[in-house]
């Protein structure tokens, strides 16, 4: 009895604990997410594991191997088959160990950041000592986080976990052992990841007068959306409301031959050097040579205009746009509309500025305005991208209901790539949440 209420109460004691890590850390890695696309490919985790070892072995702490296979089952759950090994030293002989494990995963959130697992499991130890061998029950309880790397399709993860082996058979002295267990190791997936499924995925297709029965209705798949009709879906389009007939690539976005950042429909200098400053027109500002500024005549100062471009470069963003003395880029390119984390919807603060800046816009309707999202660097690169995206559009629709002509608005999604301020703190975080406007004059 001594024995089973020693390994009841350390149970007891590993899973408070298990407990405790994961109350403290899970809401520390979480992001925004539900879980359902996950990856249900199936997968290996080799790993290597250091074993401290019961006080009653009597044998030193070491480290052992661990191979695994599974498979995700569930938005949740993996079903996971490990194979252990590990020698445990006594000093006048070894725990030689070769066990078999079958374990669940419950992963809380598969969208974090870092998501958080626990593991439950049990199977069956082989265990040689002193020329006696056994084979007996084995269990095992613990929790572990995972990180997945952007660039390649593997995933890090690490856990720890309260091993329980009923050793009653062999010639050790005591009858079961109780070893925490630190692993690490890979999870490698086999074959490609799917692709995402479309919002609408299959659909019935509505009965013609032709087909009078049931069994004759067919099933058809509902293509995905592409909203400005470039041939490139909403889901994979970067630059949605691309105008029709302008030559885009990959990514939905009007062609740039010379990367000066001016799309090629107004782009009246198309082969601008790598580099250069240019202005609206994509044509290279030259700076005028110091002989010919001195040979000059001297210019004629409009006092009034003077002050009022000191004013617009001056002046508070939220004055500029209510003031009619600064050009339509001057009111465009100084302001910066915020978004709460991981949100694309327009705060109080964001809707008055974009209702003042209707106004204006209205009055310049042959003017062409790039509206540009973008996000900080928190989640996934597609996440932040697909945000980027709905930030824009957001705010281009916001514009429209206030009477913008629409062929003035056009958008691009630029996700995390344009950051104007450090990510490493939330500060610089939520200046990088915002979106921006390029005004073509």
């Amino acid at each position: 009895m001594k024995v089973k209420n020693k390994y009841w109460s350390n149970g007891l004691s590993a899973g408070r604990i298990i407990l405790g890590v994961a109350i403290c850390v899970a809401p520390l890695t979480a992001t925004s997410g539900d879980g359902a696309n996950y990856d249900d490919r199936w997968y290996f985790a080799p790993g290597l594991s250091y074993i401290i070892a019961d006080d009653d072995r009597k044998a030193d702490d070491n480290f052992g191997f661990k191979l695994s296979g599974g498979k995700p089952v569930h938005k949740n759950w993996n079903i996971e088959v490990s194979g252990l090994y590990d020698d445990l030293d006594t000093g006048n002989s070894e725990y030689k160990q070769r066990g078999l494990l079958i374990d669940g995963l419950f992963f809380m959130n598969r969208q974090q950041k870092l998501p958080v697992y626990g593991v439950i499991g049990a199977g069956a130890m082989r265990t040689k000592l002193a020329g006696d061998s056994s084979t007996n029950p084995l269990a095992n309880v613990g929790l572990g986080l995972s990180y997945e790397f952007s660039k390649i399709d593997m995933k890090l993860r690490s856990d720890i976990r309260y091993r329980l082996d009923n050793d009653d058979s062999s010639v050790a002295s005591e009858d079961r052992f109780g070893d925490w267990v630190l692993n690490l190791g890979l999870m490698i997936p086999l074959g490609k990841k799917a692709e995402p499924l479309a919002a609408a995925a299959l659909i019935p297709a509505v009965m013609t007068e032709e087909s009078s029965t049931a069994e004759e209705t067919k099933l058809v798949i509902a293509p995905k959306p592409d909203s400005d009709a470039d041939g490139i879906s909403d889901d994979m389009d970067l630059c949605q409301n691309t105008k029709t007939g302008v030559k885009i690539d990959a990514k939905g976005c009007e062609l740039d031959s010379d990367g000066d950042m001016v799309a090629d429909s107004l782009d009246q200098c198309a082969e601008s050097k790598s580099g250069v400053q240019v202005d609206a027109r994509g044509c290279e500002i030259v700076k005028e040579s110091i002989a010919a500024f001195e040979t000059a005549p001297a210019p004629v100062v409009n006092v009034s205009e003077q002050i009022n471009k000191m004013d617009c470069r001056d002046m508070s963003p939220e004055k500029i746009i209510n003031t009619f003395d600064c050009s339509l880029h001057d009111v465009v390119s100084t302001q910066s509309y915020e978004f709460d984390s991981a949100s694309a919807e327009l705060t109080a603060d964001t809707q008055l500025k974009l209702k003042a800046l209707a106004d204006r816009l209205i009055l310049h309707p042959t003017e062409t305005i790039t509206v540009l999202g973008h996000t900080d660097s928190q989640g996934s690169y597609k996440m932040n991208q697909q945000l980027s995206i709905q930030r824009a559009a957001n705010v281009r629709q916001f514009l429209l209901d206030q009477g913008v002509d629409a062929n003035m608005l056009t958008t691009r999604g630029l996700g995390s790539d344009m950051p104007v301020a450090d990510n490493s703190n939330e500060q610089g975080r939520a200046k990088n949440r915002r979106v921006e406007m390029l005004v073509s004059e």
